[in-house]
């Protein structure tokens, strides 16, 4: 009898051991439960539930937390990790496995992550697609100047605001929202570059489509109509920010009358008048010459 119940318990302690998730052995990996209760409050990546293949898309940089089934000897991969990585974890707030994915780069075909669990390696897998990151477009109200900078004017300087939306569609949108569009992977990694922000205005490379995917005409047709811009006046998008709440693109009005004053530069005791030329605002821009300006260059300069 004492043989038999020995026994007995020496099968159920293997069973215990058997399905205990792996990470309960390493005591020195486990993260801390803080991690965990931060990693899913509200500003946390998507959670996915973990029935069958699914097919879900990620934006370009952005991360998202995979939920998987339980049954220990939890093994994570991705079929690409150039487009897409995987870290497996336990999550202590779900009492599951989680595999945190990040999308690297784009890719025309979609990333298969796939989760191994259980004894006999059942599979659960998730079929990925990237995305371009999606971006909040503002443009500044008409001030007849370009911008100097990439820095904010304040939201009631912009088109959308809360005092001047835009509705498209039935939606509304405003300072939160700003207009729907996109950075492309170019402007997407040339952004990375830049520390977060790409001032063009003087630079080599312009905000073209090369680099974002501005707002669909329906959204440019409403705000050129709440703006009140005329037919030869266009957009110039001019800044690109990686902002806490997403990333945004800004524009200014172009072809706003302006005046542009050359100033000599002489010595004190020379009397020479300003140049001022009268010219529109716009993405390019040429620097009349001396002759032009009708100054001489000083003796000795």
């Amino acid at each position: 009898m004492r043989l038999k119940r020995l026994i007995s318990a020496f099968i159920a302690c293997a069973m215990l051991v058997t399905f205990m998730p792996m990470q309960a052995f390493a005591a020195d990996d486990l993260p801390e439960v803080a991690e965990y209760h931060e990693s899913f409050d509200e500003e946390s990546p998507m959670e996915i539930d973990a029935r069958a293949t699914r097919s879900e898309t990620i934006e370009l940089g952005e991360s998202k937390t995979l939920v998987g089934k339980l049954g220990g000897l939890d093994e994570w991969d991705t079929s690409d990790p150039d487009v897409i990585e995987v870290k497996g974890e336990w999550s202590w707030e779900l009492a599951k496995p989680v595999g945190t994915i990040t999308a690297l780069q784009m890719s025309d075909d979609p990333v298969i992550i796939t989760h191994k669990y259980g004894l006999f390696s059942k599979e659960e897998q998730w079929e990925i697609t990237v995305t371009s990151p999606s971006a909040k477009f503002f443009v500044l109200k008409a001030v007849g100047n370009e911008p100097g900078s990439g820095a904010d004017q304040g939201s009631d300087k912009y088109y959308p605001n809360d005092n001047d939306t835009i509705t498209v569609g039935g939606e509304t949108y405003g300072t939160d929202s700003g207009l729907p569009g996109f950075l492309t992977e170019e402007g997407y990694e040339l952004l990375q570059d830049n520390d977060g922000e790409y001032f063009a205005l003087g630079g080599e490379t312009p905000i073209d489509d090369k680099l974002v995917k501005e707002p669909t005409r329906e959204f440019m047709k409403e705000l050129r109509e709440v703006a009140d811009l005329s037919d030869d006046q266009d957009i110039v998008w001019y800044v690109m920010k990686d902002q806490e709440d997403g990333y945004h693109v800004d524009g200014y009005v172009s072809n706003i009358p302006v005046n542009v004053t050359y100033q000599a530069n002489y010595p004190d005791d020379a009397e020479v008048d300003d140049k001022v030329v009268e010219t529109v605002t716009g993405s390019d821009y040429s620097i009349l010459s001396l002759e032009e300006c009708g100054f001489t260059a000083p003796e000795g300069y």
